[in-house]
């Protein structure tokens, strides 16, 4: 059972001020409590990281809660710790099977910085069986970084995958993505474009 993540992360990570227990945001410095992307991770400065992953380790000595283990796994991600990342990914998705987020950067972690089309097969069908997982229920982000796997791993190589990337691309477009987000999913899996 998931604990909430605001009793177990008691202060912001940024600024170490106390937190409320529905808070989203620091009451005194603004920041969102949690990293929910490898981008917004990215924009932060070196220090704000450590404090991020430091708030994150601590908390979860103290409870269980896929959103702050979700967090870690990015902030792992972002160090190129990538077993590191994908067990705190695995361990989010153990306690919440539907949080689109860890699994897809459960496959960002499988792929170890690399784009598919270096990666092995085995690799491959794993990162694709957390994307579909994802692509169930999710906002799209799954069925886009499917399409770059089956356009850049399958297609690239004239094999056959479960569907094509045109479809997956379809899916992600109908669920609201944009060519923005469609290149970000591309970049974050070092792939060319699919926007």
């Amino acid at each position: 059972m998931s604990a909430s993540y605001q009793v177990i992360l008691l202060k912001c990570p940024q600024c170490t001020a106390p937190i409320g227990k529905n808070d989203k945001f620091c009451g005194y410095c603004q920041s969102e409590l949690l990293v929910r992307s490898l981008s917004q991770y990215h924009e932060l400065d070196k220090t704000i990281k450590v404090k991020y992953k430091t708030a994150y380790e601590d908390a979860l000595k103290k409870g269980d809660d896929s959103e702050v283990r979700a967090s870690l796994g990015i902030c792992y991600l972002d160090l190129k710790l990538y077993d590191m990342a994908l067990s705190a990914f695995e361990n989010a998705v153990r306690i919440d099977p539907t949080s689109e987020s860890a699994l897809y950067y459960s496959a960002l972690a499988i792929f170890r910085g690399r784009r598919p089309f270096v990666a092995q097969m085995r690799s491959v069908k794993k990162a694709e069986e957390y994307l579909e997982a994802g692509a169930i229920t999710g906002s799209g982000k799954c069925s886009a970084a499917l399409a770059v796997i089956y356009k850049d791993f399958y297609e690239m190589k004239h094999l056959h995958g479960a569907r094509s990337s045109r479809e997956c691309l379809e899916e992600a477009r109908e669920r609201g993505l944009t060519d923005e987000d469609l290149r970000e999913i591309s970049s974050e899996l070092a792939a060319p474009s699919i926007a």
